[in-house]
C-alpha cells in the first residue's frame, strides 16, 4: 500500500473518530459526578465520559473501556481508577 493511501486511510479513520466523539458530546443528556455515576453503574447502567465508558458485567465486576481510533472499545477490569476519571462528568448511554 502506498504511503499516501495509508495516510488517507488514517485521516479518514481520525475523521470518523472525531465525528463519533462529537456525537457522544452532543447526545449526553444529564451529567453525573463519578460517585453518582458509579452508583448507576452498580445498578446496571452504562456510563460514559468522552472516550471513556464504565459498566458492570453480569457477575458485578467493573469494566472500564476507552474508545479506540477504530471505534471499538478496549475494555479492562481496572485495579484502580485513574484520578482524572474521578474529576470528569459522566452521562448514561445504551449498553456497549
Amino acid at each position: 500500500m502506498s504511503s499516501s493511501r495509508k495516510m488517507g486511510m488514517e485521516e479518514e479513520q481520525q475523521r470518523l473518530y472525531d465525528t463519533a466523539m462529537e456525537e457522544i458530546e452532543r447526545n449526553k443528556g444529564k451529567e453525573y459526578s463519578y460517585d453518582d455515576a458509579r452508583e448507576l453503574v452498580d445498578q446496571g447502567k452504562t456510563m460514559a465520559s468522552g472516550s471513556w465508558r464504565m459498566k458492570v458485567d453480569d457477575r458485578g465486576r467493573l469494566w472500564l473501556g476507552q474508545l479506540l481510533i477504530d471505534l471499538s472499545y478496549q475494555w479492562i477490569m481496572p485495579t484502580y481508577i485513574p484520578p482524572v476519571l474521578l474529576l470528569i462528568s459522566w452521562h448514561k448511554v445504551t449498553r456497549a
